[in-house]
C-alpha cells in the first residue's frame, strides 16, 4: 500500500482554451501538474504500478472564513479534480489510470493538501 500526502493546493482540471488559431492549456493547470509530479517523484521512487488498483483521494480545501456549511459542496467538481491529479500520477505511481477499478474520493475543509492512498486490487485480471 503506498500512502503520500501533498502540500498543495487541489486545482480542477482545465478543459483546452483555443486562442489564435491554437489549443492551450491554462497555465495555473500546468503548473499544478508539474509541481504534483515533483513531489509525487521526491515521495515515490518506485517504479510505476502495475495491474488493478484501488485508490482513495482525499482532496483538502481551505475553508473561506465567511462559510458556514461542513462540506465544500460547491464547485469546482470533485471530478475535476479527480482528473488533474490522477493526469499528475500517470508514469510515476501508475502505468495510467485506466488500471483504478475502484475509486474513494473526497473533498474536505482542512489545510490544503492532496492525501492518494493506493492498494492492489487482488483477484484475477
Amino acid at each position: 500500500m503506498i500512502n503520500l500526502r501533498l502540500p498543495l493546493d487541489p486545482v480542477p482540471a482545465a478543459r483546452p482554451r483555443f486562442g489564435k488559431g491554437f489549443t492551450y492549456t491554462p497555465k495555473n493547470y500546468r503548473d499544478f501538474k508539474n509541481l504534483a509530479a515533483i513531489l509525487i517523484r521526491q515521495k515515490y521512487a518506485s517504479a510505476p504500478m502495475t495491474g488493478p488498483l484501488e485508490v482513495c483521494v482525499v482532496f483538502n480545501i481551505k475553508k473561506p472564513k465567511w462559510v458556514k456549511r461542513d462540506y465544500p459542496c460547491v464547485k469546482p467538481d470533485i471530478d475535476n479534480f479527480v482528473k488533474a491529479i490522477f493526469d499528475s500520477c500517470n508514469k510515476l505511481l501508475w502505468e495510467d489510470d485506466a488500471q483504478i477499478v475502484d475509486l474513494h474520493s473526497f473533498k474536505v475543509y482542512g489545510d490544503p493538501s492532496i492525501t492518494i492512498s493506493i492498494k492492489e486490487k487482488q483477484g484475477e485480471v
